[in-house]
């Protein structure tokens, strides 16, 4: 036997066509470099030891297009000459490969072994830019969310959220060639579902795609997920973060508060190999992770004194707590003269004005009043009435992932792979904190699912076809603390209601509402490869149906904010030198007299041609925005060294609607935006004018009597050409300089 080196490497990938493989093509000739037609050409996964077969064309072109990402063993045969045999043929995601394979004359008795090294950019056929996070470095690299996809920042032209520049829309996330990006909102490089260093086993960033076969952005990330193989392998995990070495920080130190608290536990297991060796594996991964928190917070309360309406000042001396220029109280809350012989003044704020003589009728006041805590800082507030309430307030994280794949192989000529996952999430304190211990807690849910099975069929030694299909749902859910616990909300009249202070931390947390979110997006995908001579042919339609419905509940919980409202504070002027004081001590009488400056409520509509306001009804949004697209490419190697990627792309993105009537637009469309200055541009900034009409709203699209309406008209020319190429300079050795 002879033992070559022989450089391999791979393309960048076919990112849009959702191929989680990557493809191997290229010429098998003589010694002379002239075609050998009818070979035998077989690559075997050394991993499944499942056998894929092939056979060169008139041309000698052979091509395997759809080859799971792994290391296979490729061989090619004909009677006259010796077997040539290549080991550790490394097949990243979505590369694309051109190796030429020369026979050497002799007995097919006799075998060529020759070493392949993945390692030489030099070999890629299309000039689309970018690079692989292999396995290795998947696992080897330190990431301590345990999130793949913080590696992306790793490769050259990204930036956080931004790859070459390009806005953060333009990119796209896949995992198994199914996108998990959220559908309604735009976060950039982020995933549904947990890209976990366990689950993802390898994975590709793209940043200048050159390729009919990509679109939905100019950044593209594609992610693989682990398979089983013939041997069971897998791994057992846990790791613990906990305070114990932490220093605690000078603040909490200044004032007595204990360090803050994070203890983390990250722990599972996976395990994969063979369900019927040769044919069937399977890869199962559990994660989870707990969370235990507590974050340093200042929560303004009332001093002792004041919950009895007891009200301190200096007279004619603006009070301040012990961090301000003339402070009137010291670290521990007692009172500090500004200047000798000052005497601290006490009134009754009952006593001052005859419409605000006591507590709120309601018992509310008094309620919050028992729930609140001492004040145990005094840099913060006036000091005397109002301080803060220092603490560590908890926070928790808890989180179970399931992750399941399964790849059979029909016959050798069909290969089936499914994968699902479902991932459930619980936060507390993550969305409308508590401000007092013990006193509303909010919650966060979050319930992800993620399905996808793709079917890749040998049709001939020179067609290949794939489907894909998937579905993924992601679902938030942001519970408020009187979701949580409904007692704690004040009501009248049986309708619960916030309260908004405004001397101290609200009790509870009305800063948001209830909402949530589901946006499944159904996906499928077919792609036929086709080798016909030096060109490798490629077919491709996608369709997307994605959908997205929300809700939120802003101000459908009645809000009461406290303040004088209609009926004035009186008679605080006739206090002795109350003087700087009058404004606070009169706002703090408001709170504790629950004195009502407005009242307000959101009231929404549920949809229809003819919608109706009620109270307690959510606003929802729902979004529904059909998709397709379709491709040609053609990989067409005009020479040894020359490639030509030439293709064509269209797209059709669906203008998006409500299916529940919600959908409004302009009288006149565009036009009416102007209003009664006229119908375009030149009308503006023309007093006077009176050429066009009031700007009008009405109801389009389903559900609403403008049914045939749209937003906008459908654009129907999204096509896009594509031409590259890949040349070895000749003259300067083989595959020493290409240029792209």
């Amino acid at each position: 036997m002879r033992f070559l080196t022989l450089a391999v490497s791979f393309a960048a990938p076919a990112l849009l066509a959702q191929s989680t493989s990557g493809s191997l093509t290229g010429l098998v000739v003589d010694a002379s470099r002239a075609a050998v037609p009818e070979a035998t050409v077989k690559i075997t996964n050394t991993g499944t030891g499942v056998i894929t077969r092939t056979a060169s064309n008139e041309a000698g072109a052979y091509a395997f297009p759809n080859l799971p990402a792994g290391e296979y063993r490729l061989t090619a045969e004909k009677q006259g000459f010796r077997v040539l045999a290549l080991n550790a043929v490394h097949i990243e995601v979505g590369a694309r490969v051109a190796l030429d394979l020369q026979l050497e004359v002799g007995a097919t008795a006799e075998v060529v072994e020759v070493s392949a090294q993945a390692d030489s950019p030099l070999s890629y056929v299309t000039p689309t830019l970018g690079g692989v996070i292999t396995e290795r470095k998947v696992l080897d690299l330190p990431v301590s969310s345990r999130n793949v996809l913080n590696l992306t920042t790793t490769m050259p032209g990204t930036n956080g959220a931004n790859f070459n520049g390009a806005r953060r829309g333009n990119l796209n996330v896949q995992m198994d060639g199914i996108n998990v990006m959220d559908a309604r909102i735009n976060l950039g490089v982020n995933s549904t579902i947990f890209a976990s260093v366990d689950r993802v086993a390898e994975f590709r960033v793209v940043t200048q795609p050159v390729d009919a076969e990509l679109g939905r952005g100019s950044g593209q990330v594609q992610m693989i997920t682990r398979s089983g193989t013939n041997e069971f392998h897998g791994s057992v995990f846990n790791f613990h973060r906990n305070n114990a070495l932490n220093a605690n920080n000078w603040f909490n130190n200044l004032n007595n508060v204990p360090r803050e608290r994070l203890i983390r536990n990250q722990y599972g297991a996976r395990v994969g190999g063979p369900i019927l060796k040769n044919r069937t594996f399977f890869h199962f991964l559990w994660e989870g992770q707990k969370i235990r928190g507590a974050d340093t917070v200042n929560t303004t309360v009332w001093t002792s004194a004041m919950r009895r309406g007891q009200y301190r000042f200096f007279p004619n001396v603006q009070n301040g707590n012990a961090n301000a220029l003339r402070p009137t109280v010291d670290v521990n809350g007692e009172p500090l003269a500004p200047a000798a012989g000052a005497q601290l003044s006490t009134i009754n704020i009952f006593n001052v004005d005859p419409q605000r003589a006591g507590f709120d009728r309601t018992g509310l006041v008094q309620k919050y009043i028992e729930a609140m805590p001492q004040p145990n800082n005094f840099r913060g507030g006036d000091g005397l009435n109002t301080a803060f309430y220092t603490w560590n307030r908890p926070n928790s994280f808890d989180e179970n992932n399931f992750n399941l794949k399964v790849d059979h192989n029909l016959t050798d000529r069909h290969r089936l792979s499914f994968s699902w996952s479902n991932e459930r999430s619980n936060e507390l304190n993550g969305f409308m904190p508590q401000n007092y211990p013990g006193l509303g807690e909010d919650l966060i849910q979050q319930r992800d699912s993620l399905f996808q099975g793709t079917l890749t069929s040998t049709l001939s030694p020179t067609v290949v076809n794939e489907f894909r299909a998937g579905a993924l749902r992601p679902r938030f859910r942001f519970f408020s603390p009187w979701e949580v616990d409904p007692s704690i909300v004040a009501t009248t009249g049986g309708t619960p209601f916030g309260v908004d202070f405004g001397t101290i931390s609200d009790p509870i947390n009305i800063a948001n509402d209830p909402q949530g979110r589901i946006s499944p997006n159904y996906q499928f995908f077919n792609k036929t490869s086709i080798i016909r001579g030096n060109h490798n042919y490629k077919i491709g339609a996608q369709v997307w149906f994605v959908s997205t419905v929300g809700f939120n509940s802003f101000d459908v919980l009645p809000r009461a904010v406290i303040g004088a409202g209609g009926v004035p504070v009186a008679n605080f002027p006739n206090v002795p030198g109350i003087g700087p004081n009058q404004a606070g001590a009169q706002n703090i009488l408001n709170d504790l007299n629950g004195s009502v400056t407005n009242f307000r409520q959101a009231l929404n509509a549920p949809g229809g041609p003819d919608p109706q306001y009620l109270a307690g009804e959510p606003k929802q949004r729902s979004w529904k925005a059909p998709e397709f697209a379709f491709f040609f490419q053609d990989d067409w190697k005009v020479s040894r060294r020359l490639t030509l990627n030439l293709g064509l792309r269209y797209e059709f993105y669906g203008v998006p609607y409500d299916p529940n009537g919600k959908t409004v637009g302009l009288v006149g469309g565009s036009q009416g935006i102007f209003g009664i200055s006229g119908t375009d541009f030149g009308s503006l900034f023309r007093p006077g004018a009176s050429d066009g009409a009031l700007t009008q709203y009405r109801g389009i699209g389903p559900n609403t009597r403008n049914p045939g309406a749209q937003i906008y008209n459908n654009d129907l020319n999204n096509f896009a050409p594509v031409v590259g190429l890949a040349w070895d300079i000749p003259g300067l050795g083989t595959k020493k300089t290409v240029l792209r």
